[in-house]
């Protein structure tokens, strides 16, 4: 049989392990996030540079 004092330890082991997983989940979304912005921020790079690119060569035509 458990004791009350196990059931309450079993808790709070139960209660560390949800808050360390909460934890890397965040910072695992935090990543995420971050590369995803990185990736927009490229993309719109990208775009202007093209943008200006053909802006160049169509100036070069007139």
């Amino acid at each position: 049989m458990h004791s009350d004092d196990e059931d309450e330890s079993d808790m709070e082991a139960d209660f560390a392990s949800i808050q360390r997983e909460e934890r890397r989940s965040a910072a695992l979304a935090r990543r995420e996030d971050e590369e995803q912005l990185r990736l927009i921020k490229e993309e719109e790079r990208r775009e202007r540079a093209n943008k200006r690119k053909r802006a160049a060569q169509k100036e070069s035509r007139s």
